[in-house]
């Protein structure tokens, strides 16, 4: 038993020995290899055709023997370059730092200058040594526990004695390793040595200091965020997507962040119950944010299908919609005039949006193909974009935001990181002839993973001043070099058939129409049914939640217009010529309604016209209806209430009339007919009086006439009835 227990301890020390080399040998293979996998979700950078994704992660090491606390991002030619640090806790402070400063970093055939400061970066310095290795006791590096610094003075003149003589400008890696006591390396990094040109070198074509301008774009958005009960709901993960900006927000309230803000996302925020949602309401709309909004669809529509569906209408509504609530909600202005990482935008719809204002796109680096230049060229300057005159375009930075977010490496380290890429880019620039220099310019995705301790680090970086800074009142994407050679189009991207969203949008969007014209926009409910019938054109809806939106809202709508009353059909009697019929309405909302009326009755003419629009107040209503009888006898007045623009049919409502009168033309010629009569019945007495007065001899006037003659004698007439003479 002793034996195997005194074994114990030597099999424990061998086993760690053996680890010691393996960790040994596998670090620097890991190195060697090529491009590791991607562990993150972020989009790949695509560069000269070559697609690369860079993980920094999995080549550092996780266990940070030194903490690097802060780096130099750029030096004067004649100034020091400095990286503080702190040791971890149980590393000897007999222990010893080296750095060893390596050549310039410069473009080759093969590779771009980013590329090279990225490798450089990402698997340690690769070129030449410039200067020979330094080494220092971490003792004679100052106090560690207020913090060690590595100093390194440069001069730009070999007549001066003291510092590091870098004739050029330009990125120089400096690779620092950690040594215990007895020589194993214990830890490695490489930083990247920015030296800036002299003063007068570093001019834009315009004379001025040249700068890069950096944008930070933070992403608002989600899917649908509104249920048809206009409460706001979010799934998981872009709940977990959502508390992230909202823990940004809060710990760097002066970030110059640009936000890709999505109205529907907003509206969404606010109407939630939850908290964590209300607390980023209120950050996105807290007076005097750092953060600027950039217009964005309402939600994420399908922008080439909408073209496709002839539906260039809705896809306007979506873009001042969006504008719209932001604005409002804000209470900033919006930028309107760039459009922003859209997945389903075609060269179709360019027109559409430069009609709209749109002057800039900023897409990812999959969406962009590159003619006649550098296929690096759109991540730091604008390109003319084919399809639309008056249109520019850059890529976003994805590698750059991914740097941000990704693990396994202290804050101000991937700070550096990302400040050095963006050096890159402007040494790029610089490089050029001084007439020939763009405006550089270069937009960072920030995943809301981010932690705010990386931003400590970059932030006071791009707000010196110095050659890589943010400036909010500048556009996002500059202009296009006068000198740029070369173009960029569109990748053409697959867009869903949007035929049946278009037509239940439209005929929604009728209906709320309809609506306006009966209450202008003094019902609540209108904005929320505007924005969850925008909502329906959102590519992550499928077919039945479109119907359900659009039915949701169609009840709602019959249910509003079924509160006004029409008249009941109840029989009315006209005793006059001229009458009124009143007419009884009941607007059962708090507010005024105005519907048309469409009157139709046969033997009954309405003064003022058949169609007339009034105006109906809260409560009971009576409208007085002017008519004229025609005719005597029954008929039905019907009545058809509408919206003003007759999208929407509030009732019918036919009215029994009674009338005991004639008209005025009628009663003329019914006394034309009794004098017609009357003459008639005077003529044909006198005819008859004639008549009798001849039958009995008597005048017809009643007085005494001559007596008539003797009537012949009976031998005056023969046998045959002839009258003869007597002699």
């Amino acid at each position: 038993m002793r034996g195997r227990e005194g074994a114990r301890p030597a099999l424990v020390a061998t086993l760690a020995v053996v680890a010691v080399v393996l960790v040994g040998v596998v670090r620097p293979a890991a190195a060697q290899s090529g491009p590791p996998t991607t562990v993150t979700t972020a989009p790949s950078a695509t560069t000269n055709g070559t697609t690369t994704t860079t993980d920094p992660a999995t080549v550092r090491a996780d266990d940070q023997q030194l903490r690097i606390t802060a780096v130099s991002p750029w030096v004067d030619p004649d100034g020091v370059f400095q990286v503080r640090f702190t040791p971890a806790p149980g590393v000897p402070l007999d222990a010893k730092v080296t750095w060893t400063v390596h050549q310039r970093l410069v473009a080759t055939r093969s590779a771009t200058l980013r590329q090279r400061v990225d490798r450089a970066l990402d698997d340690g310095a690769d070129g030449r040594v410039l200067q020979a290795p330094e080494t220092r006791p971490l003792s004679e590096l100052g106090d560690p526990a207020a913090g060690l610094a590595i100093d390194i003075p440069l001069r730009s003149s070999r007549a001066t004695p003291d510092g590091l003589y870098l004739s050029e400008s330009g990125p120089y890696p400096v690779e620092i390793v950690l040594l215990s006591p007895e020589g194993p390396e214990l830890w490695r990094q490489t930083v990247m040595l920015n030296r800036l040109p002299e003063p007068e070198d570093g001019l834009s074509a315009s004379g001025e200091p040249l700068r890069l301008r950096a944008t930070l774009l933070l992403p608002v958005d989600s899917g649908p965020a509104l249920t048809v009960n206009g409460r706001g709901a979010f799934d998981p993960t872009a709940r977990s997507r959502l508390v992230g900006v909202d823990r940004l927000l809060e710990q760097r309230t002066d970030a110059p962040f640009a936000l890709a803000l999505r109205g529907n996302t907003l509206a969404g925020l606010e109407r939630s119950d939850e908290s964590w949602a209300r607390a980023l309401f209120d950050q996105l709309t807290a007076t005097g944010s750092a953060a600027r909004p950039v217009v964005l669809p309402y939600v994420q529509v399908a922008t080439g299908g909408l073209v496709a569906e002839d539906a260039a209408a809705q896809l306007a509504t979506q873009i001042e919609l969006g504008r719209r609530v932001v604005a409002d909600g804000t209470g900033q202005a919006v930028e309107s005039s760039t459009w922003v990482l859209d997945d389903y935008l075609t060269e179709a719809a360019l027109p559409t949006l430069r009609s709209r204002g749109v002057s800039a796109v900023v897409a990812a680096p999959d969406k962009v193909k590159v003619v006649g230049t550098d296929r690096s060229t759109p991540r730091s300057a604008a390109l003319p974009l084919d399809g639309a005159e008056g249109v520019r375009v850059m890529v976003s930075d994805p590698d750059l935001g991914l740097r941000l977010a990704v693990p396994g490496a202290t804050s101000a380290v991937r700070a550096h990181d990302v400040v050095s890429g963006l050096m890159a880019s402007w040494f790029t620039v610089a490089a050029l002839p001084e007439d020939q220099r763009n405006d550089p310019a270069s937009i960072i995705p920030v995943d809301p993973a981010t932690d705010p301790a990386v931003l400590d680090s970059l932030v006071p970086a791009l707000t010196a001043g110095g050659p890589v800074s943010t400036d909010p009142s500048r556009a996002m994407v500059p202009p296009v070099a006068e000198d740029r050679r070369g173009t960029a189009s569109l990748v053409p991207v697959p867009n869903p058939d949007q035929g049946a969203a278009v037509l239940g949008s439209i005929g929604t969007g009728q209906l709320l129409t309809g609506f306006r014209s009966m209450f202008g926009d003094a019902d609540p409910d209108l904005g929320l049914w505007s924005q969850l019938n925008a909502q329906s054109l959102s590519v992550e809806l499928g077919g039945p939640a479109r119907s359900e939106l659009h039915e949701s809202i169609a009840a709602d709508v019959d249910a509003k217009v079924g509160r006004i009353q029409t008249p009941p059909s109840r029989t009315v009697v006209l005793t006059s010529r001229n009458s009124t019929v009143p007419l009884r309405f009941r607007n059962g909302l708090p507010y005024p309604a105005k519907v048309r009326l469409r009157i139709r009755a046969p033997r009954i003419e309405v003064g003022g016209g058949r169609t007339r629009v009034v105006t109906l107040q809260p409560g009971n209503n009576r409208i007085d209806l002017d008519v004229t009888s025609r005719a005597p006898g029954q008929s039905l007045l019907r009545i058809e209430t509408t919206s003003p623009d007759g999208q929407i049919d509030v009732a019918s409502t036919a009215i029994p009339v009674r009338s005991s009168t004639i008209s005025g033309v009628g009663a003329a010629i019914g006394a034309v007919a009794l004098l017609f009569l009357l003459a008639w019945w005077v003529s044909a007495a006198r005819r008859r009086h004639r008549h009798e007065a001849k039958a009995t001899g008597h005048h017809p006037t009643g007085g005494d006439g001559p007596e008539p003659p003797d009537p012949p004698s009976p031998s005056a007439t023969d046998d045959t009835g002839t009258v003869t003479d007597g002699g």
